[in-house]
């Protein structure tokens, strides 16, 4: 790019030349105040921090996601301004950034040029300002005005000076007047002009006029404003810094419609907002503050005082040449410190939003696919190394895997872990959780999604889980518990109801190890199977038998601290085999997100009957449960029982809850680890996610025969949709393709506004992939279960 500077700023330059489609912004630690243009000092550090902010805020800004994740604060959201962020959600947010130059040496950034229309100026009695180019509607071109927005109001608002019109109140919404202490949940929203020589706010309607906008654009313009500097206000809130007041400028861009779209311009810093942490100012206000104690700001006072006297804009040269004012140089004490207002935020922000965190997760299926993808998602995550992994999983970028490693060799596994050094470990398997692969990595100092193995009894064993229900007052079955086999035959003559009983082994069983039995024979072949035949791949001694329930399953999830939790999720899936619920149980067939709408109440029966009892429970028996907690219910007119604990994700579950996650994931797991969920919330989709398991023939081989294995996997379009996403399992490598390796081979997630629709991108879906006796069930989430 060619180095023509056109236009030299007090703050930062502008490289280019008139034409070109793109120009760089270069920030310089140069600063301006009260209007005066470049000061006698410059600020170290604050060239490179304004690149940073206005690189990571824009990318931000841009990226849908941010705008899913971000929690909305209560009593802001209307269906109005509900509909603009959706649009973000869906679209994000257009900024001029087109890319940033690396490293703090190069204080620059690349972004998209767009024209600055002067307006006119008459001097006089008759003075004003002529837009009228704006009303031709342009694009491409800066909006003539700066949006300002505030969430308190503080000594020295300017805001105070017009608090007493009532009818601009009105235009801000604003019920009362505003005094100094004032806080707002909702920003307030004024405009102000920006090309004039000294800016003044404006009404609304005038607003509207100058920059020849539709009332529909301008509220688009607004509500931009409106959502953006409440996410500015999350993001800083997250490391531990106020938001007071602020402002944005947009730019007029084409949008293929019959109003115009907006892209937001220039940077975002203490330079343009007001930031406060410990009652100690982040921003330029603190060099205002200095400035206003000295001759020259009451000069510059006085000078614009006369310039308007004088019909005139040129009241600098006035208050040099006339007034003989020109502002002093900074001492060093306050050099250094106002260059800490600009570096020490920074760094706060590299160590929240950059990408650096190195996360490990164990397992090879479609559910550690599903994990490794989200974390993906979040601006703190640079890198999922997946162990063992599946080589589906690399045709996602930015994950890496160690398929060498066996996944029932602990101590290889946590042989690479070490050497990996993570920031921390996601366990997705249940047995190395029952094999105490969070105990021995806790020793070594490594953080861990997950209980030790003490807790983990809770799915590792079903009679201690049965036991623990039973002592805290948690609503289940009626069950007997047997060891042995004549023993369980014999409780089971005793116990048997007509209608059926459900026999469990005590131990893992990977969803193999439970039978629903509805006839004496069927559950006395069930125990015989577990404990005496030798053809039957899942071996138990031990049993729960209980009654057989009634209604609808359903899996809900929640990540815990040891104390507190949070809800992420609720799924029904698909355990037998074959459609109608036929066949013998596998580890899932596929399944689908359960209803949100009117289910609230129903939702908080289970964490107040089942949730908060068991945390409460083992903390006070001195395990507290650290990690993901599954319960596994039966629902039936309103009532909820459990039919089983697990202390992990499940799969297929996770492939439809994590999908409608929006909140930062890696925020979550780190949370959980740290100890402080209390009084956080997961934001998640109102949308629906279906799943469907593609499946080895033979699957799920509890005859031993066998499955018929290393099949080629044929997928015509792996980007179906936006709306669609594949998760690898049974997979390896065979050449430039992959063949099957395990019974669960792939899985397919679609998500849609509804159910219907939903199953419909699924199943189309599915059609675009095939394998030698490759199967799956064509039922999955015929309709609501709830």
């Amino acid at each position: 790019m060619n180095e023509s500077v056109m236009y030299q700023g007090s703050a930062k330059n502008v490289i280019g030349r008139p034409g070109d489609k793109e120009i760089q912004f270069e920030f310089s630690d140069h600063y301006s105040v009260f209007d005066w243009g470049r000061m006698p000092n410059v600020i170290p550090g604050k060239g490179a921090a304004n690149k940073f902010f206005t690189t990571l805020f824009f990318t931000m800004f841009e990226n849908k996601k941010s705008w899913r994740g971000f929690s909305v604060p209560n009593g802001v959201l209307s269906s109005e301004s509900g509909a603009h962020l959706e649009r973000l959600k869906k679209d994000g947010l257009k900024t001029h950034l087109v890319s940033s130059k690396d490293g703090d040496t190069d204080n620059r950034i690349v972004v998209k040029a767009v024209d600055v229309i002067h307006p006119k100026f008459t001097e006089g009695k008759d003075q004003r300002w002529d837009y009228y180019q704006y009303k031709k509607r342009v694009v491409d071109a800066l909006v003539p005005l700066e949006i300002i927005f505030r969430f308190e109001i503080v000594a020295g608002s300017s805001i105070l000076e017009r608090a007493t019109d009532v009818d601009y109140l009105k235009d801000l919404d604003v019920s009362k007047i505003p005094v100094v202490g004032d806080r707002f949940a909702r920003p307030i929203i004024e405009f102000s002009t920006k090309l004039e020589e000294k800016d003044r706010v404006v009404g609304y309607a005038e607003a509207r006029d100058i920059a020849g906008m539709s009332v529909e654009e301008f509220e688009k313009l607004y509500y931009n404003a409106f959502w953006a500097s409440l996410l500015l206000k999350s993001s800083f809130q997250e490391i531990g810094i106020n938001l007071i007041d602020g402002k944005f400028e947009f730019a007029f861009v084409e949008s293929g419609k019959c109003d115009r779209a907006f892209m937001l311009v220039d940077s975002i810093g203490p330079d343009e907002l007001r930031l406060e942490a410990n009652d100690y100012l982040l921003s330029k206000e603190f060099l205002r503050h200095h400035y206003r104690s000295t001759s020259w700001y009451q000069a510059v006072i006085e000078s614009k005082k006369i310039a308007k006297e004088r019909g005139s804009v040129h009241w600098k040269e006035i208050c040099k040449n006339e007034l003989g004012e020109e502002p002093t140089p900074l001492p060093q004490s306050l050099i250094t410190e106002c260059s800490n207002i600009y570096c020490w935020p920074k760094l706060k922000l590299e160590e929240r939003f950059l990408p650096n965190l190195r996360v490990v997760v164990l397992g090879q299926g479609g559910r550690e696919h599903a994990v490794s993808k989200k974390l993906l998602e979040s601006t703190m995550v640079s890198e999922v190394i997946v162990i063992p992994g599946n080589d589906g999983m690399l045709r996602t970028k930015g994950i890496t895997t160690r398929t060498g490693v066996k996944l029932n060799d602990i101590d290889a596994i946590i042989s690479e872990i070490k050497e990996i050094a993570p920031s921390f470990v996601f366990v997705g398997p249940e047995s190395l959780l029952a094999q105490g692969i969070v105990d021995r990595l806790q020793i070594l100092g490594v953080k861990c999604i997950g209980p030790d193995a003490n807790t983990a009894r809770l799915e590792s064993s079903k009679i201690f889980a049965k036991n623990l229900m039973r002592k805290y007052g948690i609503p289940t079955a009626d069950f007997v518990i047997a060891r042995g086999y004549d023993d369980a035959i014999e409780k089971l003559k005793l116990f048997y109801k007509k209608g059926g009983v459900v026999i469990k082994c005590d131990e893992l069983a990977s969803g193999k190890g439970v039978v629903v039995a509805d006839s004496l024979e069927e559950a006395t072949n069930a125990i015989y199977d577990f404990a005496v035949n030798s053809s039957c791949s899942v071996k138990s001694n031990n049993f729960v038998i209980e009654e057989k329930l009634d209604g609808k399953e359903l899996s809900f999830f929640v990540f815990c601290d040891g104390k507190n939790y949070v809800r992420i999720g609720a799924a029904h899936d698909y355990k037998r085999a074959i459609e109608g619920g036929q066949g013998p149980n596998t580890g899932g067939m596929g399944g689908f997100s359960a209803k949100v709408d009117g289910q609230e109440k129903l939702y908080r029966l289970v964490e107040t009957d089942v949730v908060e009892p068991l945390l409460e429970g083992m903390a006070k028996d001195q395990m507290p449960f650290k990690g993901v907690l599954f319960v596994g219910l039966m629902v039936n007119a309103g009532r909820v029982d459990v039919l089983e604990f697990n202390v992990r994700l499940g799969d297929p579950e996770t492939q439809v809850i994590l999908p409608l996650v929006e909140s930062d994931f890696a925020k979550i797991c780190l949370d959980t680890i740290n100890g402080s969920l209390q009084d956080k919330k997961v934001v998640t989709s109102l949308k629906r996610a279906v799943h469907v398991v593609l499946a080895s023939k033979g699957y799920p081989d509890i005859s031993g025969k066998g499955m018929l294995l290393e099949q080629a996997i044929n997928i015509e379009n792996e980007n179906l949709n936006n709306q669609t996403e594949i998760y690898f399992a049974g997979v390896k490598a065979s050449g430039d393709g992959l063949i099957s390796s395990g019974g669960r081979v792939l899985g397919v997630t679609s998500i849609s506004d509804d159910l219907a629709k939903a199953k419909s991108y699924v199943y189309e879906a599915m059609e675009m992939v095939s394998m030698e006796g490759g199967y799956y069930r064509r039922d999955i989430a015929a309709g609501e279960l709830l």
